[in-house]
């Protein structure tokens, strides 16, 4: 598997600590969501939602899009050998980022009552978290630049254990949004405050090096590249964010804002897959650019969309007529109307999936710009999308005018790569892939619509959905056996090594 060939053991152990953190943070997100809204009910769930879309929304606005500067230049000055410098940049970064989550809580402070003043308490519990919430992407950052995802995974893991712990004691004790945002809150703080115990070596000068020079080309570099990545940021919170949230608490009941809110909440959980592999891609992409040029990260960047397509898209075909039974199980008949708008979702998710990787070529070739320009205009048809469907169609509109938003934005950034890194897209063989996986889900759509199939018959179907994936995949020679054998061999080389 290429995508390892420099370290197959370091890589391999990559993948593992970020995929073991985000299926620790995409399981506590489910399991706070489901206590959540079966603790609240539809109407102050959708309250609760709209509040934390704010604090979200107003985190990632004071992120001025640090937490990827950091993640990419402190793999570069590493890979290039100067400690020094990755140390500067990671202090500077950090302090940056404090006072502009500072600024940006105090300037919410004084705007958002302003729209909502009947629920000012509720807005101030909200707007609480945005600081800590900001500095913890960066410090994640920091870490993903460094490659210690085993440290990732460390400090998920023990804030994952205590969000469950407050929020089900919030729940048992007096289940009110307040609570629910106190507990979101004193989590946070403490996720950070290990973070930094975690990430102070990385911030600390080499003992051995003198503090490089203060360089105003160093610091004009980290903003010009930071103000690129938060163009793209701002408008992807209208296109892959819930900016329909907006149109929803307008134009519909609260209990709209619950269901599209936790419908979009389950897909973002899906998506932290590409998330999780992206992260520890990039680094991966920036060093091997840096290194051997575009001749060197056009394969990799080509075999890396291969595998994770070839994996990640039968998890989202094969959701898709599941969803009902499995909502209907885990939040209870007053939530149905959640499943046809997280189908919406998942059929979206086949379009966004490769996003991720794609963003992080194009970060690595400095060619973020190129995007920004087709970003802007479907920002925009997803703003005319949301204004035509939500008044009428409620959650489900929202969730066509995202998804229609997210499928353009997919194609348009499949172009780019394509200009900025020829070879680099290979859309032939994902085509192969995309009609074997819409092939193999017919048993389980021909089952799901049976109204009394056991969980035995389900299965039996996502087993015969398995073996007509693969018979296609090779009948189709999206796949070789070669490169499955040197998956197999880098594997077993992680496996060893541990043992």
């Amino acid at each position: 598997m290429e995508i390892a060939v420099a370290n197959p053991p370091r890589a391999w152990r990559n993948f593992a600590f970020n995929g073991a953190r985000i299926l620790a943070s995409a399981a506590t997100g489910l399991a706070i969501s489901i206590i959540t809204a079966r603790a609240l009910g539809p109407q102050a769930m959708g309250v609760y939602s709209f509040l934390i879309w704010i604090a979200g929304t107003m985190a990632s606005l004071a992120s001025l899009g640090l937490s990827s500067t950091i993640s990419k230049y402190i793999a570069e000055y590493l890979g290039q050998k100067r400690p020094a410098m990755a140390a500067k940049a990671a202090r500077a970064i950090v302090m940056l980022q404090i006072a502009v989550a500072v600024a940006v809580t105090i300037l919410a402070i004084c705007i958002w009552p302003l729209f909502a003043h009947r629920q000012l308490p509720l807005i101030l519990w909200a707007l609480s978290v945005v600081i800590p919430s900001a500095l913890q992407q960066t410090l994640l950052g920091l870490m993903e630049g460094k490659q210690r995802f085993d440290l990732q995974a460390v400090a998920t893991l023990a804030g994952a254990l205590l969000q469950i712990a407050l929020v089900i004691y919030f729940a048992l004790r007096k289940a009110t949004i307040v609570g629910f945002l106190a507990a979101n809150l004193l989590s946070t703080i403490a996720i950070v405050g290990l973070l930094f115990v975690l990430c102070r070596p990385a911030l600390a000068l080499p003992s051995a090096l003198e503090e490089p020079a203060p360089d105003f080309n160093f610091a004009k570099k980290l903003f010009s590249f930071s103000l690129s990545v938060y163009g793209l940021w701002f408008l992807s919170l209208i296109v892959f964010d819930k900016s329909e949230m907006f149109f929803l608490r307008a134009f519909r009941a609260p209990e709209e804002l619950a269901f599209y809110s936790i419908a979009f909440a389950l897909g973002a959980r899906l998506a932290t897959v590409g998330d999780s592999i992206s992260e520890v891609l990039f680094p991966m992409f920036v060093t091997r650019y840096a290194q051997s040029g575009a001749a060197g990260l056009r394969g990799l960047c080509n075999r890396s969309l291969r595998y994770y397509c070839l994996f990640i898209l039968p998890l989202y075909l094969w959701c898709v007529p599941l969803t009902p039974r499995l909502l209907n199980f885990f939040y209870g008949e007053r939530y149905a109307a959640v499943a046809p708008v997280f189908q919406i979702m998942l059929i979206t998710l086949l379009f966004s999936a490769l996003l991720p990787i794609g963003s992080s070529a194009l970060f690595a070739l400095d060619k973020q710009f190129s995007f920004l320009r087709y970003l802007v205009l479907v920002a925009a048809i997803n703003l005319i999308f949301d204004f035509l469907l939500i008044p009428r169609y409620g959650a489900v509109g929202a969730a066509l005018a995202n998804g229609a938003a997210q499928a353009l934005a997919a194609c348009a950034q499949a172009r780019v790569l394509h200009k900025a890194l020829p070879g680099g897209f290979p859309f032939v063989v994902l085509l192969k892939i995309y009609l074997a996986g819409t092939v193999s889900v017919i048993p389980l759509v021909y089952c799901a619509r049976m109204p009394h199939a056991s969980f035995l018959l389900l299965s039996a179907s996502a087993v015969l959905a398995l073996l007509l994936y693969i018979a296609l995949l090779v009948a189709l020679r999206a796949i070789q056996f070669d490169q499955l054998a040197v998956a197999k061999t880098n594997l077993h080389s992680f496996v060893s090594r541990k043992a």
